[in-house]
């Protein structure tokens, strides 16, 4: 599972915390925050490396990329 609109709320972060705990083991460590460039990207149909490389969404994006080869060469 990938949790996704993580942002600085109780709520949101309390919710995650409880998927984890449920779904031990099958969860991803990375979580992609809320993030603007993401909802602007998908407007302009751009992936969010063209169209911000440095906003927090690319680098939210990027760390589940290197989780996913991580895992895959273990």
């Amino acid at each position: 599972m990938l949790i996704t609109q993580i942002d600085r709320t109780v709520v949101r972060n309390q919710i995650a915390e409880q998927v984890k705990s449920i779904y031990q083991g099958k969860v991803f460590d990375t979580m992609i925050r809320s993030n603007v460039a993401l909802t602007e990207a998908s407007a302009v149909n751009q992936d969010i490396f063209s169209y911000n490389g440095n906003s927090a969404g690319a680098e939210d994006y990027m760390k589940l990329a290197k989780e996913l080869l991580y895992e895959q060469e273990r």
